[in-house]
């Protein structure tokens, strides 16, 4: 057994959630740690160790107002990790905690591969998101996205929802003339003017589903 380089959490309550949904979905926290409060220097009592069915591990950080954690980007690395304490040559610690025997890595895989001179390659998302966070969206980290969604950027024609048109149609229409003469009762329309009536109702609803009326009670 080894000793682990991260200080253990008193949050240790965490240990083995799975997070139902979200950018980390099916990853099960085995490493819990302090959540970053405000105006708070992030260091290694913040760093959280995820896992996911295929053993891949995640170093995370999780501010205390947010519903799910965050990966853990290379400018905080300084701050966390100490390349004198890391002594496993594989980046992977058997050690204790809370009567549990764990197998935890302690660095992100790139930062092991540098101060071990390492030439395995793994996957390395914190270090991805790092290098490139100032030109895409982190949402792409969300594996909750479909694989095959269209992007409209790449498309000739902008892919635009039909049912806008319909809406500022009859935004924009003023005319005042109405083809059904209000003073007629509803039995006694004739056939065509009921049927005008049902499509104008069909458009209306479908334009705005969430349309709804206030049914007015008649005084006895």
């Amino acid at each position: 057994m080894s000793v682990f380089p991260l200080p253990l959490s008193n949050n240790f309550k965490l240990f083995n959630y799975r997070f139902p949904s979200g950018p980390f979905v099916d990853y099960k926290v085995l490493w819990p740690a302090q959540f970053v409060k405000d105006n708070s220097t992030i260091g290694a009592e913040h760093v959280f160790i995820l896992k996911n069915s295929i053993n891949e591990f995640m170093h995370c950080i999780w501010r205390w107002d947010s519903r799910e954690p965050e990966l853990l980007q290379k400018k905080f690395w300084k701050s966390c990790f100490k390349e004198e304490l890391h002594t496993s040559v594989s980046n992977r610690y058997l050690f204790t905690a809370h009567s549990l025997n764990l197998l935890l890595p302690y660095v992100p895989h790139t930062l092991h591969r540098k101060w071990q001179k390492s030439k395995t390659n793994q996957r390395d998302d914190a270090f991805v998101v790092s290098t490139f966070s100032g030109y895409f969206d982190l949402g792409v980290f969300d594996q909750t996205k479909k694989r095959f969604d269209r992007f409209p950027g790449w498309q000739k024609k902008v892919l635009k929802n039909p049912l806008n048109e319909y809406v500022t149609y009859l935004a924009t229409k003023q005319n005042q003339e109405v083809p059904i003469n209000f003073g007629i009762k509803l039995k006694d329309l004739k056939p065509e003017a009921k049927k005008k009536l049902d499509e104008a109702c069909a458009v209306i609803h479908a334009v705005f589903p969430n349309f709804c009326l206030e049914i007015p009670t008649q005084r006895m």
